[in-house]
């Protein structure tokens, strides 16, 4: 174990620097001669979707004591925008900005002196990074107007990057607990029952196997990422459910599964004479693709700190991006594989029985309620008038794998399981080739997918700019129908009467956005906010230039005070 944790140290101490680049540049160094003082100026570059307070104690820099230099009082810029009230305003600085300070000889000639500049760097939505400092060495026989060597180049960017991988585990292990993940989690734990008077070995592998089914199509889909970002794509969590092709392979397996558990069809292979092993019944291929499954449903859920981390991932390097959905695959796949690892937890769950038929089969209606929920969205993308096209093209798939799972049985004849086998394959590709997709979908409609609530008005960037212009406090809410998080928030906050009645009283202003098919105006928005997808909600009190961001997870009590914190005074 402990040489596990050495190599990770390791590993981020090499890749540290590309992890999180330095953003100080020391620009000029000019050496004191005789009694005339000299001159330091050190050019800081702030990422985007963060801003650096003027807090002397977090931000500034100094010179070590080696005798040779002594530097005077620091300058900092004007700021780039001051928010609070005047006795506790915060001063914030963005974009590129300019330290410097004079620089006095000290009359030692000791060693070379090194300057470190410190920082604090936050993001837009008020979370704070770890402090950071980049040293410069100062050559003592420097001529004057000369620039300094070289930077220290250590790892002080890994602290950043740890903070972001320990968010996204966090986010990951969250998940288990979203509605997203849910049907696929609960045909898990069946298939833990099934094992539960297996041996020990059998049971972690099964455990192992899952996990890796989620950890494996995490990495996929951040490769994913990495090659959409690469050809100019604007990519976030759960882009891909703006896709109509996606979604009606979603439904198609989701479909196909929930046949599975009501034994239309048992999918077999043979693994060696006279054996066959049932992926639907517990064998390892059905961990794997339990593993998978459960990827594929939880990307419409956003959990705390996802959201964080997924918005720094999406800006960054290609490493960035696949260590974070690493990560997140990790914090996914533990609770199932710990649980693997301590059979007695297993051996817990009820005992095998008749009970069980029931409950698969239960599982099997929530698997067809969650196909029914996508279904609701691709017709919204596709447009009413094709719902009864792409019912019969469901059904016409359903009766393909019920023939499938009749006459494909390894105990039928070689030709009957082929000819049902290309029959299926010929079915669902006829269905994906003729989807009435129209037109091609550049992002560029701005038109609102869905109704707006009643006391909302429809999101676009002139509505709200005009509204903050006339001094009203301004609310956005960027959600979408595939957002199973964002249709929570709905129900549990925003349609409740003493909320939308606080709205009213404070003058709020709310415009929502529907980020259900792909819009260009909202994802800018979106990274405007550093957030990695939906649901997002931001604030705009009036006469502030930085939005408040609220949490993905929202409770009446939460939003409430919020508005009553910035607005009600």
């Amino acid at each position: 174990m402990l040489r596990t944790h050495l190599f990770i140290l390791v590993v981020l101490a090499l890749f540290g620097q590309g992890l999180a680049a330095d953003i100080a540049e020391l620009k000029v160094f000019e050496a004191p001669e005789n009694e005339s003082s000299g001159y330091i100026e050190v050019r800081l570059t702030i990422p985007e979707g963060h801003y650096q307070s003027k807090d002397p104690d977090f931000f500034g820099m100094h010179l070590s004591d080696t005798g040779a230099y002594r530097l005077g009082e620091v300058h900092y810029p004007a700021p780039s925008s001051v928010s609070g009230e005047s006795e506790k305003s915060e001063i914030k600085y963005r974009g590129k900005i300019i330290l410097s300070a004079p620089l006095y000889d000290a009359g030692g000639d000791s060693g070379k002196p090194e300057l470190t500049v410190f920082y604090q760097l936050c993001q837009d939505d008020g979370l704070c990074l770890f402090p950071e400092k980049e040293t410069f060495f100062l050559g003592v026989t420097q001529a004057a107007g000369s620039t300094a060597g070289a930077a220290q180049t250590g790892i002080q960017g890994v602290g950043t990057i740890l903070f972001y991988l320990l968010l996204a585990f966090t986010g990951g292990l969250l998940l288990n607990v979203m509605p997203c993940v849910l049907p696929v989690l609960s045909i898990k734990a069946l298939s833990l029952v099934r094992q539960s008077n297996e041996d020990r070995l059998r049971i972690r592998s099964h455990s192992l196997i899952f996990g890796a089914g989620v950890v494996v199509s995490l990495l996929i889909m951040g490769v994913l990422v990495v090659l959409l970002k690469s050809a100019g794509e604007a990519v976030g969590w759960g882009f891909q459910f703006q896709n109509p092709y996606y979604i009606f392979t979603l439904i198609i397996v989701l479909i196909v599964f929930a046949l599975s558990l009501f034994d239309v069809w048992i999918l077999t292979f043979t693994a060696g004479p006279g054996m066959t092993k049932t992926v639907s019944r517990g064998g390892y291929p059905g961990s794997f693709a339990a593993g998978v499954f459960t990827v594929l449903l939880a990307t419409p859920c956003t959990a705390p700190f996802l959201g964080t981390a997924l918005g720094f991932a999406f800006s960054q390097s290609a490493l960035i991006i696949i260590l974070i959905f690493l990560a997140v695959g990790t914090g996914l796949a533990l609770p199932f594989t710990l649980i693997g690892f301590f059979p007695s937890l297993v051996r817990r769950l009820p005992k095998p029985g008749p009970w069980m038929d029931g409950f698969k089969e239960a599982m099997g209606l929530l698997l067809l309620a969650t196909a029914v929920w996508l279904f609701g969205i691709l017709v919204k993308q596709l447009g009413s008038e094709n719902t009864s096209s792409l019912l019969f093209m469901l059904l016409g798939i359903s009766s393909l794998v019920w023939l499938w799972g009749r006459f494909g049985r390894p105990s039928r004849h070689r030709w009957f399981r082929t000819f049902t086998t290309l029959a299926l394959a010929a079915g669902i590709t006829a269905s994906l080739v003729n989807l009435p997709v129209s037109g091609s979908d550049d992002g560029s409609n701005t038109e609102a997918a869905a109704e707006t609530p009643d006391g909302w008005s429809g999101f676009s960037t002139e509505a709200v700019e005009a509204a903050r212009a006339e001094g009203l406090p301004v609310f956005i809410q960027f959600t979408a129908d595939w957002c199973l998080t964002c249709k929570t928030n709905q129900l549990t906050v925003f349609s409740r009467e003493d909320v939308n009645d606080r709205f009213e009283e404070l003058g709020v202003a709310r415009f929502y956005g529907d980020y259900t098919n792909k819009n260009d105006e909202i994802d800018s928005w979106i990274k405007r906010f550093n957030k990695a997808g939906v649901p997002v909600y931001a604030l705009y009190p009036p006469g502030r230039e930085d939005p408040v961001l609220l949490p993905e997870l929202l409770t009446p009590t939460n939003l409430i005070n919020t508005l009553n914190n910035y607005l009600a005074w």
